[in-house]
């Protein structure tokens, strides 16, 4: 459903069996086939590691370097066998000719069963839930209790107008630093001028030295955005 991809291995399905990624396969085994390989929890007990992820982007609401098979999680939830919990969250692969109003309509079948379990009942209000596509996570429109891990849009909406801030700052210090520096240059001015240089000459040697100084600017800060980001993946 969501295309993870094995290194090697195939995805956990028996009880205490797991997949790991790539990183967390060479932090514990090393250059070692992980396949096969136990990995002990504390309070878990052993754990069979049956796949190896490979590597995906960061950029997911899947936060986790280690999943476990459905059975393992049913075996240490048995009283969990009606919805005694409000937490994680449950994706369904639609078939193409599903109308929006049976989604609704299953949803609130769901609700107002759920809405008699002792989560509910706990919280004292009644369940509701509602669609959401996969491509409409991000950025958050609807405030939606616990959502994955997905910035809300006035989050985001506050950090563009700090980097928009800083920027325009950024813009108001250059000019000055230019109006400095060409107050300095009076004299080059002054004598290109007196050598015969054109006021379009000078026009273009300042507008030539911006672009240069601009590019070399850029490119500096492309490389340091990669190795940020190659960083953080």
């Amino acid at each position: 459903m969501f295309g993870f991809k094995f290194i090697s291995g195939n995805k956990p399905i028996e009880p205490n069996s797991i997949a790991i990624t790539q990183e967390k396969a060479e932090a514990f085994f090393g250059a070692s086939n992980a396949i096969g390989k136990i990995l002990s929890h504390p309070d878990y007990g052993d754990f069979v590691v049956s796949g190896v992820l490979a590597p995906f982007k960061r950029n997911t609401v899947f936060k986790t370097d280690v999943m476990v098979s459905m059975s393992t999680w049913k075996k240490f939830h048995k009283s969990d066998s009606s919805a005694t919990s409000l937490t994680g969250f449950t994706y369904v692969l639609m078939h193409p000719n599903v109308a929006p109003q049976q989604v609704d309509a299953a949803l609130n079948s769901v609700a107002a069963k759920l809405s008699g379990q002792p989560a509910a009942k706990s919280k004292k209000e009644l369940l509701s839930f509602k669609k959401q596509g996969i491509e409409q996570m991000a950025p958050a429109f609807q405030d939606l209790e616990g959502n994955t891990y997905v910035d809300s849009i006035s989050d985001l909406s506050v950090n563009f107008a700090f980097a928009i801030g800083l920027l325009i700052l950024a813009t108001f210090n250059y000019i000055n630093l230019t109006l400095a520096r060409s107050v300095s240059r009076a004299k080059e001015v002054g004598l290109r001028k007196t050598v015969g240089a054109r006021q379009y000459q000078l026009i273009t040697q300042f507008i030539c030295e911006a672009i240069l100084t601009t590019s070399l600017s850029l490119g500096v800060g492309f490389i340091v955005l990669q190795l940020l980001k190659n960083s953080a993946m």
